[in-house]
């Protein structure tokens, strides 16, 4: 009986390692799982980061544009009220000719 114990015992301690090899296994995947979702999250957060700053340098240009449009549009005005100041000058002095000569 001492032989059929021992391959008692073998297939016991056989079974046993399997199962804390299992088990291992079992730990090695959940940690990698892990880590791999932990580096899923900190490429969305690089992503969430990088359009945040494209849309950041997107509103800038845009202000910029918008300053560069009004500013073009102050200079118009500006000429626009002087060519109209000149002609305003041209015609009160044609006036003040013709009062001269008459």
């Amino acid at each position: 009986m001492q032989v059929g114990d021992q391959l008692s015992e073998q297939q016991r301690l056989a079974e046993a390692e399997r199962v804390a090899l299992e088990q291992q296994l079992e730990q090695e995947r959940i940690a990698t799982e892990r880590k791999a979702e932990t580096q899923r999250l900190a490429a969305a957060r690089l992503e969430q980061q990088r359009l945040a700053e494209a849309e950041r340098v997107a509103l800038e240009q845009q202000a910029k544009q918008q300053l560069e449009q009004e500013r073009i549009a102050t200079e118009r005005q500006a000429e626009t009220q002087r060519l109209a100041a000149a002609r305003l000058e041209q015609q009160r002095l044609a006036e003040a000719e013709r009062v001269a000569l008459e």
